[in-house]
């Protein structure tokens, strides 16, 4: 696009074997995804009966990470992490082996490579689906100080397989995962 984000565009229409079928394509030009279609909100909460749900193409293996308040000094700031590597970082980050979901606790941040103090602080566990993006999450609440909150990203950020989060990735999650319908996004 223009703007420099990535954009979904199925053109064609919808064929009962092959997914999205371009308009004057055989079938054997169609690429073909074993998807397992699921209840979507795009079907009323129904399975389709026609189509593989594109919508369910997403990085299922890439955590995410991102600052949920805006940048600047505050008393309280608060980091999101979604993903399937969210209860190993929460392990990892706070040293400790039973996490309860959610249940707030407080904890001290460490480094993962230097084992260097960064905050004392509050942290939620989301198991998922029971999170607001239907994955496995935390919720991290810091102290507001931005170099802080950028440690913190840092340490999380080393982790494998974890990126920083695009604008809207976690709402774009939430709806590909059926907790939000198109209107609510």
């Amino acid at each position: 696009s223009i703007a420099g984000t990535r954009v979904l565009s199925i053109w064609g229409a919808t064929h009962p074997n092959a997914g999205f079928l371009g308009y004057g394509q055989n079938e054997s030009d169609c690429i073909q995804r074993e998807l397992k279609c699921r209840p979507c909100s795009i079907y009323g909460n129904r399975k389709c009966k026609y189509i593989w749900c594109m919508f369910q193409e997403q990085e299922k293996s890439v955590t995410i990470v991102a600052p949920m308040t805006p940048a600047g000094v505050s008393a309280v700031a608060a980091l999101r992490v979604s993903g399937p590597k969210s209860k190993e970082i929460v392990k990892s980050l706070f040293g400790c082996e039973n996490v309860e979901p959610r249940k707030a606790c407080y904890g001290v941040l460490k480094h993962p490579e230097t084992k260097k103090q960064i905050d004392s602080l509050l942290y939620i566990f989301y198991c998922g689906p029971a999170s607001y993006t239907g994955e496995d999450s935390i919720e991290i609440f810091p102290h507001g100080n931005p170099l802080i909150v950028r440690e913190i990203l840092q340490a999380i950020l080393t982790f494998s397989e974890v990126r920083l989060a695009e604008p809207g990735e976690f709402t774009k999650r939430a709806f590909l995962n059926g907790k939000l319908d198109l209107v609510q996004a």
